[in-house]
């Protein structure tokens, strides 16, 4: 079983589609919960790294969201850029929460039924 996730991204405000007219961080809203919430579901540490800055592909500019991360079960974000700029995130991940997760929310068991 893995520990971490590496979750490589090019996440965009775009994203949000027509969304974006009610919130204009609704995607870095959506990013920091699912991060958290995919670190719990699964019982790992999830590492989310995504582009900064933006990008023009065809004509379209995409403005990336940044918030590059570490999630983990029980604790949530344990280290994130809260920007889209381009940045190198320090953090660690702590192993010993892992075997706590697995206990106490038991998906994996409920998985092999």
């Amino acid at each position: 079983k893995a520990d971490i996730a590496f979750v490589p991204a090019l996440w965009c405000r775009e994203d949000a589609g027509e969304g974006i007219k009610l919130d204009k961080d609704a995607e870095v809203k959506l990013v920091n919960s699912v991060v958290t919430t995919r670190a719990i579901e699964n019982q790992m540490h999830v590492a989310f790294i995504n582009g900064a800055g933006q990008f023009t592909v065809n004509g379209k500019t995409g403005h990336l969201i940044g918030r590059t991360q570490l999630s983990s079960p029980f604790l949530g974000s344990v280290g994130r850029v809260n920007s889209n700029s381009e940045s190198v995130l320090y953090t660690t991940a702590d192993m010993s929460i892992l075997p706590v997760a697995e206990s106490a929310y038991r998906i994996r068991e409920d998985l092999a039924i």
